[in-house]
Parts: C-alpha cells; structure tokens; sequence
C-alpha cells in the first residue's frame, strides 16, 4: 500500500471499518475520525444536518486523516478529498456474523460506543432504524453503489483498496505493523 495522507474506510455495518481505520491511523501517523462520533450525539440523538456536514468539512480539511464511515450526506465530499479509499466488502453472512458477535458483546458488556452511547438489545431490531434492521436494507445497496462509484472518473485516480475477507483485513492490518486492536 502506497504510503497515505488522506484515508476513508468504508464497508458496511459490522465490517470492520473502525478497527482497521485505527489500524491504518496508527500505521501512518494519521488522525483518526469516525462519522458516528461526528453524527451521533447523547442518547443516540444525531447532530442536525448542517452541524454534522460542517463538522466533515473541518475535519477533511486537514491534509492528513483517516476518516471511516457511510454517510450520504458526507460521502461525496470526503471521497473526492481523499487519496485512498479503502473498501471492507465482506460476504453477507461473514458480516452478519461479525456484527452478531459484536453486538452481543457490545449488549452483554454495555461498553460505551460513541459520545456514551450504548447497545441495548431492544434497540437493534427495532423498526425503521435498529442496528440489525440497518445492517439488512443497506448490505446489498452499498454494495452496487460502491461498485457503481468505484468506476466514476472522479474517483478513478484514488487509491482503491478492495478487502473482500476478513483474512485480506488482517493481511493489509499486519503488512502495516499495526495490530487490530478491537475495544
């Protein structure tokens, strides 16, 4: 991997984003930014529109980052300012199988996620907006759009960096000397 300044980690919910993104961070000297952190406040109430993009825009202003998440309203700006980006495109039932394991834990041991936020199970599979629920309406949708996106002029002389198992994540994680280290 070419040595990077500006790194976004995409892949859908469960994927690994944040830990490989912490790797990638660590690797090369980069600061590391989540979009949920940005989005979500207290109570998994999200920041208002206009705050959430405001904050993207300070944060890939800098010229040297590692950012890691999906959000439409962001995804533009933060690909077109990116050098790499960085895609975890796991088989559906590996990545089911990931968030499973790491929602249980995430349940069991009420470890704070974001800004304090919390897992509750309830909460996961609730109606239009729980985790698993997410996790089901935007695997396959993510999927054609970053394959669509993938072929943009606009994208074409950016660092791709496609990782379809979780083997080729750790592969890429020890290349870099930076241990996965998961919270």
């Amino acid at each position: 991997m070419e040595a990077p300044n500006r790194v976004v980690v995409v892949g859908t919910t469960g994927s690994g984003k944040t830990t490989l993104a912490r790797a990638l961070a660590q690797a090369y000297n980069l600061p590391h930014t989540s979009l949920d952190t940005l989005h979500w406040r207290p109570n998994w109430q999200p920041a208002p529109k206009d705050e959430f993009i405001r904050d993207v825009q300070a944060t890939i202003a800098a010229d040297r980052w590692v950012m890691e998440g999906n959000y439409r309203a962001v995804r533009e700006m933060i690909w077109e300012r990116a050098d790499t980006i960085v895609w975890i495109d796991l088989p559906f039932f590996v990545n089911a199988r990931q968030l499973l394991r790491r929602t249980l834990v995430d349940c069991r041991t009420g470890r704070p996620i974001c800004n304090g936020n919390r897992q509750r199970l309830w909460e996961l599979i609730k109606w239009p907006d729980g985790l698993w629920v997410w996790f089901f309406r935007t695997y396959f949708r993510r999927r054609r759009q970053y394959t669509a996106m993938r072929l943009e002029p606009r994208y074409a002389g950016k660092q791709w960096i496609h990782l379809t198992t979780p083997q080729a994540v750790r592969a890429l994680a020890k290349s870099l000397g930076a241990p996965l280290v998961t919270d």
